[in-house]
Protein backbone atom coordinates (compact mmCIF):
# COMPACT_ATOMS: atom_id res chain seq x y z
CA UNK A 1 0.00 0.00 0.00
CA UNK A 2 1.09 3.23 -0.72
CA UNK A 3 0.32 6.84 0.35
CA UNK A 4 -0.46 10.17 -1.87
CA UNK A 5 -1.07 13.11 -0.49
CA UNK A 6 -2.82 16.21 -2.52
CA UNK A 7 -2.74 19.95 -1.49
CA UNK A 8 -6.04 21.61 -1.44
CA UNK A 9 -6.00 25.37 -2.81
CA UNK A 10 -9.58 26.55 -2.07
CA UNK A 11 -10.13 28.84 0.87
CA UNK A 12 -13.38 27.03 1.64
CA UNK A 13 -12.03 22.58 1.99
CA UNK A 14 -15.28 20.98 0.17
CA UNK A 15 -15.54 17.50 1.67
CA UNK A 16 -17.84 14.83 -0.01
CA UNK A 17 -17.28 11.83 0.66
CA UNK A 18 -20.49 10.42 -0.64
CA UNK A 19 -18.98 11.41 -4.10
CA UNK A 20 -16.29 8.52 -4.01
CA UNK A 21 -18.92 6.51 -6.02
CA UNK A 22 -18.19 8.96 -9.48
CA UNK A 23 -14.72 7.46 -9.77
CA UNK A 24 -15.74 3.91 -9.53
CA UNK A 25 -18.52 4.30 -11.71
CA UNK A 26 -17.15 3.82 -14.65
CA UNK A 27 -14.65 1.38 -14.01
CA UNK A 28 -16.84 -1.78 -13.31
CA UNK A 29 -15.95 -1.94 -9.91
CA UNK A 30 -18.64 -2.76 -6.99
CA UNK A 31 -17.98 -0.90 -4.09
CA UNK A 32 -18.50 -0.42 -0.09
CA UNK A 33 -17.57 2.27 1.54
CA UNK A 34 -17.92 3.27 5.77
CA UNK A 35 -16.64 7.23 6.61
CA UNK A 36 -17.03 8.72 9.62
CA UNK A 37 -17.80 12.78 8.81
CA UNK A 38 -16.52 14.46 11.84
CA UNK A 39 -13.11 12.71 11.70
CA UNK A 40 -13.07 13.43 7.79
CA UNK A 41 -12.22 9.61 7.28
CA UNK A 42 -13.31 7.44 4.21
CA UNK A 43 -12.44 3.43 3.53
CA UNK A 44 -13.50 2.26 0.63
CA UNK A 45 -13.50 -0.90 -0.96
CA UNK A 46 -13.80 -1.87 -4.73
CA UNK A 47 -13.99 -5.37 -5.60
CA UNK A 48 -13.68 -6.45 -10.05
CA UNK A 49 -14.50 -8.97 -11.12
CA UNK A 50 -13.72 -10.81 -14.71
CA UNK A 51 -13.67 -14.43 -16.75
CA UNK A 52 -9.79 -15.61 -16.73
CA UNK A 53 -8.14 -15.16 -20.21
CA UNK A 54 -6.69 -18.62 -20.39
CA UNK A 55 -10.11 -20.20 -19.30
CA UNK A 56 -13.41 -21.13 -21.12
CA UNK A 57 -15.71 -22.32 -17.90
CA UNK A 58 -17.83 -19.46 -17.25
CA UNK A 59 -17.46 -20.17 -13.74
CA UNK A 60 -13.48 -19.22 -13.34
CA UNK A 61 -13.62 -15.76 -12.46
CA UNK A 62 -10.64 -13.64 -11.08
CA UNK A 63 -11.58 -11.45 -8.22
CA UNK A 64 -9.47 -8.50 -7.41
CA UNK A 65 -10.06 -6.22 -4.01
CA UNK A 66 -9.06 -2.49 -3.65
CA UNK A 67 -8.54 -0.89 -0.20
CA UNK A 68 -8.34 2.90 -0.07
CA UNK A 69 -8.46 5.02 2.92
CA UNK A 70 -8.81 8.78 2.66
CA UNK A 71 -8.28 11.46 5.30
CA UNK A 72 -8.76 14.85 5.05
CA UNK A 73 -6.87 17.50 7.28
CA UNK A 74 -9.06 20.09 7.02
CA UNK A 75 -6.63 22.54 8.84
CA UNK A 76 -3.50 21.91 6.70
CA UNK A 77 -5.99 21.57 3.67
CA UNK A 78 -3.95 18.04 2.71
CA UNK A 79 -5.94 14.96 1.11
CA UNK A 80 -4.31 11.62 2.19
CA UNK A 81 -5.35 8.79 -0.04
CA UNK A 82 -3.27 5.25 1.38
CA UNK A 83 -4.38 2.39 -1.60
CA UNK A 84 -3.47 -1.13 -2.11
CA UNK A 85 -3.73 0.10 -5.54
CA UNK A 86 -0.26 1.33 -6.69
CA UNK A 87 -0.34 1.75 -10.05
CA UNK A 88 -2.62 5.25 -9.97
CA UNK A 89 -1.75 8.27 -8.12
CA UNK A 90 -5.54 8.69 -7.64
CA UNK A 91 -6.26 12.28 -9.35
CA UNK A 92 -10.18 11.43 -10.33
CA UNK A 93 -10.62 10.30 -6.40
CA UNK A 94 -9.59 13.46 -4.76
CA UNK A 95 -10.91 15.65 -7.21
CA UNK A 96 -14.60 13.77 -6.61
CA UNK A 97 -14.22 14.39 -2.89
CA UNK A 98 -12.70 17.62 -2.85
CA UNK A 99 -13.29 19.53 -5.94
CA UNK A 100 -10.80 20.13 -8.46
CA UNK A 101 -8.49 22.58 -7.04
CA UNK A 102 -5.84 20.35 -5.64
CA UNK A 103 -2.47 19.44 -6.26
CA UNK A 104 -0.06 16.15 -5.86
CA UNK A 105 2.41 16.40 -3.63
CA UNK A 106 5.74 15.08 -5.78
CA UNK A 107 8.60 13.67 -3.66
CA UNK A 108 10.49 16.66 -4.46
CA UNK A 109 8.19 18.65 -2.21
CA UNK A 110 8.31 16.01 0.30
CA UNK A 111 12.32 15.55 0.48
CA UNK A 112 12.63 19.19 0.79
CA UNK A 113 11.49 19.06 4.54
CA UNK A 114 14.52 16.40 5.53
CA UNK A 115 17.59 18.85 4.96
CA UNK A 116 20.58 18.67 6.50
CA UNK A 117 18.50 15.28 8.57
CA UNK A 118 21.05 12.42 7.48
CA UNK A 119 19.88 8.67 6.47
CA UNK A 120 19.31 6.78 9.84
CA UNK A 121 20.02 3.07 9.51
CA UNK A 122 17.99 0.69 11.64
CA UNK A 123 19.43 -2.73 12.31
CA UNK A 124 19.48 -5.95 14.88
CA UNK A 125 22.35 -7.18 16.80
CA UNK A 126 22.48 -10.88 18.04
CA UNK A 127 24.90 -12.23 19.94
CA UNK A 128 24.17 -15.36 20.81
CA UNK A 129 27.45 -16.73 21.57
CA UNK A 130 28.77 -14.36 24.27
CA UNK A 131 28.29 -16.08 27.84
CA UNK A 132 26.89 -12.78 29.48
CA UNK A 133 24.28 -12.03 26.65
CA UNK A 134 21.01 -13.57 25.70
CA UNK A 135 18.74 -14.09 22.43
CA UNK A 136 17.75 -10.27 21.37
CA UNK A 137 14.79 -9.86 19.28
Amino acid sequence: MSTVVFKLYDSNVLWRPEKYIDYFKNKKYETVAVGHNEKNLQVIIARSTEKVPWGKIDDLINTEYELYIVYLNPEQKLLYINSSNNGSTHDKLAEALVGKNISLYNEGDIYKVLHNVFQLELFNLVLNNHPQMRWIW
